[in-house]
């Protein structure tokens, strides 16, 4: 972990919220989205860069600390060996995520990771919690939070966060756009 105060620790402490992604590169919507989620928490945001990502190959430390200067002044947390969101529920049971609503659909795609049904099962049991922010899809169609929330899940574990957040990192990449500070 690493502290926006320039403090380093082993863990992050348990009271926050986690931000997982590979912020490539991070933008405003980002900070954004974390400023909006925090405020309806109550909670500190950590981004939780993930070395490892499923749909893409993994992180050098040099893009690793390209990351960290883009999100210069938060609380940055770089984990390894839990690329899907069911794996970092399962190495921090009973943790808050902030999740964008188009993640949120691929989340459950059973493509991506366990059948829907056995994956909201398991985060029930891991007391997961996923506050959840509206997003454009890269094909321009805004995907609002409750959209993206499975049907039969507990009311209470996936909270929507008010607000739109259609900033891509994947359009500036594409625009070949710098990273901004």
């Amino acid at each position: 972990l690493f502290r926006a105060d320039g403090t380093r620790g082993a863990s992050a402490p348990r009271d926050v919220v986690f931000f997982p992604g590979t912020f490539d590169p991070p933008h405003e919507g980002h900070r954004s989205a974390a400023r909006a989620a925090a405020q309806r928490s109550g909670r500190p945001i950590v981004y939780q860069i993930t070395t490892d990502p499923p749909h893409r190959v993994a992180l050098t430390v040099q893009a690793m600390l390209s990351r960290a200067r883009g999100l210069r002044g938060a609380d940055l947390l770089f984990t390894q060996g839990d690329p899907l969101y069911i794996d970092k529920a399962r190495r921090a049971p009973g943790a808050a995520f902030l999740v964008g609503a188009d993640a949120l659909t691929r989340m459950f795609d059973p493509r991506w990771g366990p059948a829907p049904r056995d994956l909201l099962r398991e985060f029930v049991a891991l007391g997961t919690t996923f506050y959840v922010v509206g997003r454009a899809t890269p094909q321009g169609t805004f995907v609002a939070p409750e959209a993206a929330i499975p049907r039969g899940a507990p009311s209470r574990m996936f909270i929507p966060v008010t607000g739109r957040w259609d900033q891509s990192s994947s359009a500036l990449r594409a625009r070949g756009a710098p990273e901004t500070p």
